[in-house]
């Protein structure tokens, strides 16, 4: 009765099994964010602003926690103290996630495929594969992109071409990833001078070429 509906792919075990290693992932680093904002909040009542990063905020706590430190009581420093134990065990899980998943890439040849792109790394991989599959329910690279809500809300008429931005809605951890990928890609093309990295016709990088059209010139 409705031969243009479209339906979604039931995801296999090993597909739910590897997204669930990236959203336990995803969870532990929206905690770890959680308790170093909390501690930049004490530290910033005290009058100690931290500034941002991780490596700066655990350089800072080593001086503010050492012994001769007197700007901050004991209650303070033993409280810091058990939050950066909790860092330090933040941070020891998600290394052993991330050996999981770039073990897992290693052993799935789509996700060797997929690596060979730049920007693409064995978290993108992973996680694409995981929510995808194989990708034949998608007519095309176009099609994929849309349901990953990548492309541009068009609000056209006649000969006005208007391009909105792009949605919220669908997978937004995936498509974080990818932002985050093509980001990578642009900050290292000023360093190769291969077809991909090189704006077909000129002598400028693909970055130069995106700075520049971002400032409307």
């Amino acid at each position: 009765m409705r031969p243009s509906m479209r339906f979604v792919e039931v995801k296999s075990q090993a597909q739910q099994e590897v997204m669930a290693l990236h959203r336990v992932r995803a969870l532990l680093i929206r905690e770890r964010t959680a308790w170093m904002n909390q501690m930049r909040g004490l530290l910033a009542e005290c009058g100690m602003v931290i500034a941002q990063g991780a490596a700066r905020l655990r350089t800072a706590l080593a001086e503010l926690l050492g012994d001769a430190d007197q700007r901050i009581g004991a209650i303070l420093r033993e409280a810091l103290l058990e939050m950066s134990e909790r860092l330090r065990s933040f941070k020891e899980r998600l290394k052993r996630y991330d050996r999981q998943l770039e073990a897992l890439a290693r052993s799935d040849s789509r996700a060797g495929r997929l690596m060979m792109v730049p920007g693409v790394g064995p978290l993108i991989a992973t996680a694409l594969i995981a929510a995808v599959g194989d990708g034949r329910q998608f007519k095309s690279g176009r099609a994929l992109s849309a349901w990953l809500r990548v492309v541009p809300h068009e609000h056209s008429s006649g000969e006005r071409t208007i391009l909105l931005g792009i949605s919220k809605r669908g997978d937004r951890y995936l498509r974080t990833l990818l932002i985050h990928g093509a980001r990578s890609a642009l900050r290292y093309a000023p360093r190769k001078a291969d077809r991909q990295s090189l704006v077909p016709g000129t002598k400028c990088t693909a970055r130069t070429e995106y700075r520049s059209s971002s400032n409307g010139e």
